[in-house]
């Protein structure tokens, strides 16, 4: 990076360590994650405004959070039903679980549509960090109308797969489990101005099946 001379480096939403952050600023000006702002929990609003000013592109910037915003407006108009139903997003890790509250990426962007979180999870959330773990054995804490399971390849899926505990849970026995692609699963993680859409595309009509059945 030092080698191609960088004039700016943009990092607002992934969190990185301050040796990290103070390796790069010797190298260029950093537009970084606020402070005070848990890790995963800047929006994508504040994302774009914050790259928009650095770069000096602000009337580009408002741009493209219009067009991100218009998308999710015609999403929630597209399927009224999203509206007040149950729906967490969970990564599996170690034999555990992170569900995503609602103030991480993968929750904004589950309450952008209407959805909110089960109500277990939303009563564990400290507000300290950007998910709430839960044991396996715990996981019908998970329960809702959907789920969203970030688990489609590698140790996630082995994990979710293996596990005859969650497989109980009613959502899941009832095949309203939605498992993301390794694509769609980045672009929400993510959940800029251009991620979003694109996940919107691929999302929202594995979510409408779901809640059709």
């Amino acid at each position: 990076m030092a080698g191609r001379r960088a004039l700016l480096t943009t990092s607002p939403e992934p969190p990185f360590s301050l040796q990290t952050h103070d390796q790069l600023t010797a190298i260029a000006p950093v537009v970084a994650r606020p402070a005070g702002t848990i890790a995963f929990g800047v929006s994508r609003t504040d994302q774009m405004r914050a790259v928009a000013t650095a770069l000096g592109e602000t009337a580009r910037g408002e741009e493209l959070i219009r067009t991100a915003d218009a998308a999710f407006s015609d999403a929630v108009a597209a399927h009224p039903e999203f509206r007040g139903k149950v729906g967490a997003t969970v990564l599996p890790f170690d034999g555990k679980y992170g569900a995503f509250t609602a103030a991480d990426a993968r929750g904004q962007f589950m309450t952008g549509l209407g959805f909110v979180q089960p109500p277990a999870i939303a009563e564990r959330d400290d507000r300290k960090s950007f998910y709430v773990e839960v044991s396996s054995e715990q996981s019908g804490l998970l329960d809702g109308d959907v789920l969203v399971m970030l688990a489609d390849e590698g140790a996630a899926k082995q994990q979710v797969d293996s596990d005859p505990v969650l497989r109980q849970v009613p959502v899941v026995a009832r095949g309203d489990m939605v498992v993301p692609d390794a694509d769609t699963r980045g672009a929400m993680t993510y959940n800029s101005v251009l991620s979003a859409p694109f996940a919107l595309e691929r999302l929202v009509p594995q979510l409408a099946e779901k809640l059709r059945d």
